[in-house]
């Protein structure tokens, strides 16, 4: 398992810096070369096309798109919140 910023370190990510340019107006990083960038680190990782081939959307989406379903606010019966690294410093 890797961490975020081994992750952030790799090769890879380096070359896919390039694509976040071509989606930060657009908001939407999930298209077609960032996802085969994805598809292959994710080959060259696992060793296994077939996988990386499965995983590569899910990776996206999850990671990278991060749109929720969404429903009206009349249809909710309650929410709730996580808050983390606010603590005050002693």
């Amino acid at each position: 398992m890797f961490t975020r910023r081994q992750i952030l370190q790799t090769g890879a990510t380096a070359a896919a810096l390039p694509a976040f340019g071509a989606f930060a107006d657009s908001g939407a990083p999930a298209d077609a070369d960032f996802q085969r960038l994805v598809e292959n680190e994710l080959t060259s990782q696992l060793h296994d096309r077939a996988t990386a081939a499965a995983l590569a959307p899910i990776e996206v989406d999850v990671g990278f798109t991060w749109s929720l379903p969404t429903l009206p606010a009349a249809q909710l019966n309650s929410i709730v919140a996580y808050s983390f690294g606010n603590r005050p410093k002693d």
